[in-house]
């Protein structure tokens, strides 16, 4: 999945969906993998959330010096592939996918992008990813029993869908199989029980005959500060993603550059669209479904999810057509 931040301000949806004042948004330090990540900007530090939902003022410190789309890692704590230290020539030439750990958790780089986060005392993060996750609960509980994820990467949203859906069937796609290695080697993917496909997300969407309650799509390549989406999203890929939809159900999608075609495309399809903005990320989280949708509700929904409530001081949840209406 991926996740930037930028210079231009943005509005709160109101000052029920989140307390709020324009303030300037920054990039914040994770970045995407060939299905996905988050980017990151110059000397920006991520606001850190311990286990218990507070902030952790050491944590501001934490990632800082980023540039926009990946970041040129320090090499001092950095796990290899393997879990083993990173040699001499690994610092001149590092791995295209590797694991950097320290005290706030592991994060997948992948084509020097953040491709994933895991921290091992809770399945949040504390940003983007939260904000991938937060949409299915959008769904009456009887309702989140089959989630399709494209763009699996590390499986940080997985993780979090796990958590608040413990049941439900869960199908990931990651086209990268170093990113699948890496994810089972570090971030515990096997025990989270998924359906996994190892292929490109495209040729799953169009042969898929099963029918799903909530989609997530959060496919980026290139690399670097390159990344963006491939050249069949946001068409056919989202009209293929949303055939695939139970009625009523769901269908999420990450955005950065393409954020206007993504809107467009899923407000002419669906009668109900909500955005998701996170606090110091340039990315557009759009949410389309049933015309029921409602901004206030999803956000009290998930002030009410101990998973995910320890995010909510950084997202901003808005009416899409509305934000739409007013670019």
């Amino acid at each position: 999945m991926l996740g930037v931040a930028g210079d231009r301000e943005v509005e709160a949806f109101d000052d029920d969906a989140r307390e709020s004042s324009t303030r300037k948004g920054h990039e914040d330090p994770l970045a995407g993998s060939k299905n996905g990540g988050l980017a990151v900007r110059d000397a920006i530090t991520e606001k850190g959330v311990d286990g218990d939902g507070q902030r952790d003022a050491d944590a501001t410190a934490a990632w800082a010096s980023k540039k926009r789309f990946g970041h040129r890692p320090q090499y001092t704590g950095m796990a290899s592939l393997h879990g083993g230290p990173v040699s001499r020539s690994s610092r001149e030439k590092p791995a295209r996918v590797r694991v950097e750990s320290d005290r706030f958790g592991k994060r997948l780089i992948v084509d020097e992008t953040f491709a994933s986060l895991y921290r091992e005392e809770s399945p949040g993060t504390g940003c983007v990813w939260d904000a991938l996750a937060a949409p299915l609960l959008a769904l009456p509980p009887r309702r989140r029993r089959r989630i399709l994820l494209l763009g699996l990467g590390g499986g940080s949203v997985a993780r979090i869908l796990r958590a608040l859906a413990p049941e439900a069937e869960i199908v990931g796609v990651e086209f990268d199989p170093e990113v699948v290695a890496a994810a089972r080697a570090h971030f515990e993917l096997d025990r989270l029980g998924l359906e996994l496909h190892v292929e490109d997300a495209l040729a799953l969407v169009r042969r898929e005959k099963r029918r799903f309650d909530l989609i997530v799509e959060d496919i980026f390549v290139g690399r670097g500060d390159a990344v963006h989406k491939p050249d069949w999203l946001p068409h056919p890929g989202l009209d293929l993603a949303a055939r695939c939809l139970a009625r009523n159900g769901i269908l999420v999608s990450n955005t950065l550059d393409e954020a206007a075609a993504v809107a467009a495309a899923l407000g002419h399809r669906f009668p109900g669209l909500l955005r998701i903005e996170v606090e110091d990320y340039d990315n557009r989280i759009f949410v389309a479904g049933p015309e029921s949708l409602d901004a206030r509700q999803l956000r009290s929904a998930v002030a009410a999810a101990p998973v995910l409530s320890p995010a909510l001081p950084i997202l901003r949840f808005r009416d899409g057509r509305r934000a739409q209406g007013s670019r």
